[in-house]
């Protein structure tokens, strides 16, 4: 399809292709799940845009550092707990460095390792960006000072955002309802 002028349509700017799967900009997690590695990169993208994200363009330093205390809002409000934001952010800019570097490869270095490479990247771009707190000692102090302990319905949220990533987590405005704070199938909650 021939757009005006008889150039085929391309991508726009905020999108780049790294083997079959579109990474775009995006300001917001989804709701009900914990980030995948994915939607961390497009997080990450869309802080480094100064036209999108509305101030001066950040450094990746403090882009991943913003990014660091918005995931771990983001996994507190879902009662379970993270690593410090400064591993949080060594995280994100060790992701990004890696998504950038494979995006910036020259095509003719091209080959079957690099194509490897991409794939399994793109195998793992679903997978939870597991920034978990597993030190049970340092857990339990943030449990004493959120004063919120992690119910087997979190532990069992986690597990899921680790596997198959089937289960919403969802805020109910009384616990006397009786309902547990998660569901079964994410297709409810995607629209």
């Amino acid at each position: 399809m021939a757009t005006k002028g008889g150039r085929t349509p391309t991508r726009t700017s905020t999108q780049k292709q790294l083997g079959d799967i579109v990474y775009t900009t995006n300001p917001d997690f989804p709701n009900g799940l914990l980030p995948s590695r994915k939607v961390v990169i497009e997080n990450m993208r869309y802080l480094m845009r100064p036209a999108l994200a509305g101030q001066c363009q950040h450094s990746k330093e403090c882009a991943a550092l913003i990014l660091a205390e918005l995931l771990q809002e983001h996994w507190l409000y879902c009662n379970v707990y993270t690593i410090n934001t400064r591993h949080i952010q060594t995280k994100v800019l060790n992701l990004y460095g890696e998504f950038t570097s494979l995006i910036q490869t020259r095509k003719d270095r091209w080959n079957e390792k690099y194509n490897e490479k991409v794939r399994l990247f793109n195998e793992n771009s679903e997978h939870l960006f597991d920034i978990f707190c597993e030190d049970a000692v340092c857990r339990k102090r943030l449990e004493a000072s959120h004063g919120v302990k992690m119910s087997s319905e979190e532990w069992d949220f986690l597990h899921d955002q680790r596997s198959d990533r089937k289960k919403c987590f969802v805020r109910f405005s009384s616990t006397e309802s009786g309902q547990k704070p998660w569901k079964e199938g994410r297709e409810i909650f995607r629209l």
